[in-house]
């Protein structure tokens, strides 16, 4: 639940943030949603703080998954001619449902498991088909840590800035009596 602080109450919360004893929480889609929409210039000039290297590392992983899709695709026509007009739309549906349903969902250490475990899979596998588990598996994973990084930095940008944590208030969390694991 959120809960609205005043400036005096923001600074009071500061101890416990930073021994560990509260933190804050926001959903790593908005997390994501903020880099992605919200200007630099709107951040700078609301809180003080410049986002742009953060912001541009967000915007790259959102444009490489997608591209690694596309290589992805290309291999498929390349090593399997006709049977790429089968192959890459199984893909491409099964590509879709797995970023739409696990991005912002789960654990870094699980995803990363999930994307060595397809690594030690694909060394196994002839080349033709250990390209394509690659470039998918590495797709879905760089897709994930955007929301894991986007996450992190927001919250670090919370934890510093009143004007940045009255901004999105309604969408933060405060979680008290816990400690940094």
């Amino acid at each position: 639940m959120s809960e609205f602080l005043t400036e005096t109450e923001f600074l009071e919360l500061q101890p416990e943030l930073q021994a560990g004893k509260a933190r804050l929480c926001i959903p790593r889609s908005i997390s994501r949603d903020f880099f992605i929409r919200v200007s630099n210039s709107s951040v700078e000039n609301t809180t003080g703080h410049s986002l742009r290297l953060k912001k541009f590392v967000i915007w790259t992983g959102v444009a490489i998954p997608p591209l690694m899709f596309i290589a992805c695709a290309a291999h498929v026509i390349n090593e399997f001619a006709w049977t790429a007009t089968l192959l890459i739309p199984l893909l491409g549906i099964f590509w879709t449902i797995v970023t739409g349903l696990t991005g912002d969902r789960g654990n870094f250490l699980a995803g990363t498991v999930a994307m060595l475990l397809a690594v030690g899979i694909a060394s196994l596998l002839p080349q033709a088909y250990a390209v394509i588990l690659l470039l998918i598996s590495l797709s879905l994973w760089l897709h994930r840590c955007v929301f894991f990084l986007a996450q992190h930095w927001l919250v670090q940008l919370l934890a510093q800035s009143y004007p940045a944590f009255d901004m999105l208030v309604e969408h933060i969390e405060i979680q008290r009596g816990q400690t940094d694991s």
